[in-house]
Protein backbone atom coordinates (compact mmCIF):
# COMPACT_ATOMS: atom_id res chain seq x y z
CA UNK A 1 0.00 0.00 0.00
CA UNK A 2 1.08 3.56 -0.61
CA UNK A 3 2.44 5.37 2.43
CA UNK A 4 0.73 8.56 3.61
CA UNK A 5 3.14 11.47 3.90
CA UNK A 6 0.82 13.87 5.71
CA UNK A 7 -2.71 15.13 6.16
CA UNK A 8 -3.32 18.80 5.45
CA UNK A 9 -6.19 21.26 5.19
CA UNK A 10 -6.38 23.79 2.35
CA UNK A 11 -4.78 27.06 3.47
CA UNK A 12 -2.22 25.46 5.76
CA UNK A 13 1.47 25.71 4.85
CA UNK A 14 2.81 22.44 3.48
CA UNK A 15 6.28 21.95 4.98
CA UNK A 16 7.89 18.57 5.37
CA UNK A 17 11.46 18.02 6.60
CA UNK A 18 13.35 15.13 5.02
CA UNK A 19 16.70 13.65 5.92
CA UNK A 20 18.43 12.63 2.70
CA UNK A 21 21.41 10.30 2.81
CA UNK A 22 23.39 8.01 0.54
CA UNK A 23 22.90 4.26 0.86
CA UNK A 24 25.69 4.10 3.46
CA UNK A 25 24.12 6.84 5.60
CA UNK A 26 26.26 9.80 4.52
CA UNK A 27 24.20 13.03 4.48
CA UNK A 28 23.77 14.47 0.98
CA UNK A 29 24.53 18.20 1.27
CA UNK A 30 24.40 21.13 -1.15
CA UNK A 31 21.97 19.32 -3.42
CA UNK A 32 18.72 21.32 -3.22
CA UNK A 33 18.96 22.12 -6.93
CA UNK A 34 19.33 18.43 -7.81
CA UNK A 35 15.91 17.58 -6.42
CA UNK A 36 12.55 18.17 -8.04
CA UNK A 37 9.22 17.53 -6.39
CA UNK A 38 5.68 18.04 -7.64
CA UNK A 39 2.27 17.38 -6.16
CA UNK A 40 -0.44 16.10 -8.50
CA UNK A 41 -3.90 14.60 -8.47
CA UNK A 42 -4.37 10.94 -9.39
CA UNK A 43 -5.43 12.24 -12.82
CA UNK A 44 -1.97 13.85 -13.19
CA UNK A 45 -3.16 17.46 -12.82
CA UNK A 46 -0.30 19.57 -11.40
CA UNK A 47 -1.26 21.10 -8.03
CA UNK A 48 2.09 22.46 -6.86
CA UNK A 49 5.79 22.69 -7.57
CA UNK A 50 7.46 22.09 -4.21
CA UNK A 51 10.23 24.45 -3.06
CA UNK A 52 13.22 22.56 -1.70
CA UNK A 53 15.66 24.26 0.65
CA UNK A 54 18.54 22.89 2.68
CA UNK A 55 18.56 23.44 6.44
CA UNK A 56 21.55 23.88 8.76
CA UNK A 57 21.36 20.18 9.63
CA UNK A 58 23.59 18.19 7.23
CA UNK A 59 21.42 16.25 4.80
CA UNK A 60 18.15 17.80 5.95
CA UNK A 61 15.92 19.57 3.45
CA UNK A 62 12.53 21.23 3.79
CA UNK A 63 9.96 20.52 1.10
CA UNK A 64 7.55 23.45 1.16
CA UNK A 65 4.49 24.93 -0.53
CA UNK A 66 3.38 28.27 0.95
CA UNK A 67 -0.05 28.55 -0.60
CA UNK A 68 -2.35 25.52 -0.45
CA UNK A 69 -5.66 27.40 -0.47
CA UNK A 70 -6.79 25.95 -3.77
CA UNK A 71 -5.78 22.39 -3.04
CA UNK A 72 -8.68 20.03 -3.76
CA UNK A 73 -10.05 17.87 -0.97
CA UNK A 74 -9.08 14.24 -1.47
CA UNK A 75 -5.86 12.38 -2.15
CA UNK A 76 -2.88 13.99 -3.84
CA UNK A 77 0.32 12.23 -4.85
CA UNK A 78 3.99 13.18 -4.73
CA UNK A 79 7.44 11.74 -5.17
CA UNK A 80 10.96 13.12 -5.16
CA UNK A 81 13.08 13.14 -8.31
CA UNK A 82 16.86 13.31 -7.83
CA UNK A 83 19.50 13.75 -10.52
CA UNK A 84 23.10 14.15 -9.39
CA UNK A 85 24.42 14.18 -12.98
CA UNK A 86 25.42 10.52 -12.84
CA UNK A 87 22.20 8.77 -12.03
CA UNK A 88 18.54 9.55 -11.70
CA UNK A 89 16.55 8.26 -8.75
CA UNK A 90 12.85 8.65 -8.00
CA UNK A 91 11.41 7.96 -4.55
CA UNK A 92 8.36 5.87 -3.86
CA UNK A 93 5.04 7.62 -4.44
CA UNK A 94 3.51 9.13 -1.29
CA UNK A 95 -0.05 10.19 -0.57
CA UNK A 96 -1.06 13.57 0.78
CA UNK A 97 -4.54 13.56 2.26
CA UNK A 98 -6.35 16.89 1.94
CA UNK A 99 -9.32 17.29 4.28
CA UNK A 100 -11.84 20.09 4.32
CA UNK A 101 -11.33 22.81 6.91
CA UNK A 102 -14.19 23.36 9.34
CA UNK A 103 -13.33 26.85 10.61
CA UNK A 104 -13.28 29.35 7.77
CA UNK A 105 -10.87 32.27 8.04
CA UNK A 106 -13.24 34.69 6.28
CA UNK A 107 -16.27 34.98 8.49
Amino acid sequence: AMQTLTTIKPGETFAIPAQIETDDGTPITGAADKFKCQIRTSLDKLIAEVQITETDVPGQYIFKVENTENWPVGILLTDIFYNDGEKIQISETLKIIVVKEVTKKDV
